[in-house]
């Protein structure tokens, strides 16, 4: 499945649910960034001067410009918003620049338990389209810091905590616990959110035996809310609830998720609850209007990475022009594309090299196919 198709079944999923599709600018004030680094989790951000002199970038990141736009909108109305933007990231191997598509949703206003069950519907409808055989995972980031509140930890022992969890590193978070003078039950209960991982319905049951303040309580009743999208899809085996799941500190809140496709170690999608990141965007431009947001992304890039390229076919056939009659030819294209086919024609050469993939080829001469 090309990108093409999978944009447009994407799209037609986010309109099926009554999203309306946002324009963004590729350019952003740098400022916008450079206030927000800490949620980009990136230090490369391409930046150049504007004819009026001011520090503008390339988007890295399109929630940023989403909230900034519906922020200064000052719509007391709900947005129920999906994108197809381009984004400007450094590449991991080349160490260079890349522009890549991401497609995704963001509900920004007043949110309800059922803007939870709706936004896992899409993105569960959303990793379908792309591979009927895909893994949801699940965490709370509510349960996870109610229970560490328990342990009355400065907030950069509280962060250690979490990346140890995060990292699954028990080793280490055995010693931190127990320098800490963490005594033992609570101990065994931050050490179980590495170890209690897998079948959404089973870790839910597990996690009862662990919940000691309300905050916890009304973060597992957000959790058990959700069953009702998983019994509506018949999919519990799909569907995983694991703590270790890496947020970006500071912002998230509530539920977050990532979604997996079979052949990808990568998350293709990604998405959570973002209110922080709200309240942070109003505390710095004294919006006193509260709004709530939950949303998620997929990434185009990790859908066809190079590797995985080489094993599909540009077309399907290959015809090489060497002499006869060009309208011969292009009858015999309009039979291959008739026949459901792809079809390429090049001039013949007798050191004909092709960088593409295909799974016929020919040659014309004097008319026929050889």
């Amino acid at each position: 499945m090309n990108e093409n198709t999978i944009v447009s079944k994407l799209t037609k999923i986010y309109e099926e649910y009554g999203y309306k599709k946002i324009k963004l600018s590729k350019f952003e004030d740098y400022n916008l960034y450079n206030n927000y680094k800490d949620f980009l989790q990136t230090e490369h951000i391409l930046t150049f001067m504007n004819l009026n002199g001011n520090l503008q970038s390339l988007r890295p990141d399109v929630t940023l410009s989403i909230v900034k736009k519906v922020l200064k909108d000052n719509d007391k109305y709900t947005k129920k918003l999906f994108y197809i933007e381009d984004i400007y990231k450094i590449d991991e191997v080349s160490n260079e620049y890349e522009e890549i598509q991401q497609v995704g949703v963001e509900i920004i206003g007043t949110l309800s338990k059922y803007s939870n069950l709706e936004i896992i519907s899409m993105a569960i409808d959303s990793l379908k389209a792309i591979n009927k055989e895909y893994i949801l995972e699940i965490s709370s980031i509510d349960f996870m810091s109610a229970l560490i509140d328990e342990l009355n930890l400065d907030e950069d022992k509280k962060l250690e905590t979490l990346k140890l969890i995060y990292s699954k590193n028990k080793h280490d978070l055995e010693k931190t616990l127990i320098s800490n003078n963490i005594d033992d039950k609570l101990k065994s209960y931050i050490i179980s959110l590495i170890d209690i991982s897998g079948n959404y319905k089973e870790v839910l049951e597990k996690i009862k035996n662990i919940i000691i303040n309300e905050k916890m309580q009304q973060a597992y009743d957000e959790l058990k809310s959700l069953l009702g999208v998983f019994e509506n899809y018949n999919n519990f085996e799909n569907i995983l609830l694991d703590f270790s799941i890496e947020s970006k500190l500071g912002y998230y809140n509530g539920i977050i998720f990532k979604g997996y496709i079979k052949g990808n170690n990568d998350a293709v999608l990604s998405g959570g609850r973002y209110d922080k990141l709200l309240d942070k965007f109003n505390a710095h431009t004294q919006n006193k209007n509260k709004k709530n947001a939950i949303g998620f992304a997929v990434y185009m890039d990790k859908l066809y990475k190079k590797d995985t390229e080489k094993n599909e076919y540009d077309f399907d056939v290959l015809i090489l022009y060497k002499s006869g009659d060009e309208k011969e030819l292009l009858k015999k294209v309009h039979s291959f594309i008739r026949e459901g086919k792809k079809v390429r024609t090049d001039i013949y050469t007798d050191e004909y090299n092709t960088e593409y993939n295909y799974k016929q080829k020919y040659i014309f001469d004097n008319n026929i196919l050889i």
